[in-house]
């Protein structure tokens, strides 16, 4: 799975629970400023980002975040790469 300059977001702004962003794939390659996010503006909780690939690239400021810019807590983020992880910047 590419993620080029897009992104992979769930997001709450009221008072409701944000979603997850859950990927399983074999390559995951974020780049061109690409973003996986889960993140809430409001009272509800954020949502938890879960990766289970082989191999991640992040390239090219490419980030992932869980976030809270509420008064909740933000969710985890967990990577699961049984093989590689290649950032750079």
């Amino acid at each position: 799975m590419r993620v080029r300059g897009g992104s992979v977001t769930t997001e709450a702004s009221g008072a409701g629970d944000a979603g997850s962003v859950s990927i399983t794939t074999p390559l995951l390659a974020v780049s061109n400023r690409g973003e996986l996010r889960a993140s809430t503006r409001g009272s509800g909780v954020g949502g938890d980002v879960a990766l289970q690939v082989r191999e991640l690239e992040m390239t090219g400021g490419a980030s992932i975040a869980a976030r809270s810019t509420g008064a909740s807590d933000a969710g985890s983020i967990s990577i699961e790469a049984d093989d590689s992880v290649r950032l750079t910047n």
